[in-house]
């Protein structure tokens, strides 16, 4: 028996129950069952409307992300080099230790 868990089916249901639940707390406020007169298409559009930005914003940083990718031999050469990039790198390096070291002080 196979129960593996297809992850669209489980999208699909979130964004259901979110658009259902979106609708239905709005609504309650009012006293009005807004189940009995809502259609399955605003429930969609309440479901996948609050997600749209995120999807753009996934997407560019995706896009991005191939774009700026540097291949290992490229990477390797740049770090042989040295130069600016190693100096950067010492750099990024230095800050996140400064700040991990401040942010445990504050805590």
């Amino acid at each position: 028996m196979n129960t593996k868990v297809d992850i669209t089916l489980v999208i699909y249901g979130l964004a259901l129950f979110s658009g259902i639940s979106y609708l239905w707390g709005f609504w309650i406020n009012f006293d009005i069952n807004i189940l009995s007169y809502v259609a399955l298409t605003d429930i969609v559009k309440a479901s996948v409307y609050p997600a749209l930005p995120a999807i753009g914003v996934l997407a560019f940083y995706s896009a991005m992300d191939g774009y700026n990718a540097m291949s290992k031999k490229k990477h390797d050469e740049m770090v042989a080099e040295g130069g600016v990039f190693k100096g950067f790198t010492y750099f990024v390096k230095f800050y996140a230790v400064v700040m991990k070291q401040i942010a445990d002080t504050h805590h």
